[in-house]
């Protein structure tokens, strides 16, 4: 009976909606560039690709991100690199 359930709960898992942070580093990064490997950079990295992108976004007209959307999509990339969200 448990590995019934289990099986169960790992099948539903794989229909779940997709995490909003992972939707909104999709939405927002998928836009201009394919997607990067969360795993390919360090965190330090990562907030300086970040920087560079919200310099970019504002020299094309594009809306930057908010502080939010940041903090979201460096909690992403460091949960997918395995590391913890800061």
């Amino acid at each position: 009976m448990r590995t019934t359930i289990t099986l169960l709960c790992f099948a539903a898992s794989l229909f779940a909606a997709p995490e909003p942070n992972r939707t909104l580093f999709e939405e927002r990064c998928n836009g201009c560039h394919a997607l990067p490997d969360p795993s390919g950079l360090s965190e330090k990295q990562w907030d300086a690709v970040l920087k560079t992108m919200q310099q970019r976004l504002r020299e094309a007209g594009r809306p930057v991100l908010s502080e939010n959307e940041l903090r979201r999509i460096r909690c992403y990339l460091n949960a997918e690199a395995g590391r913890p969200c800061s």
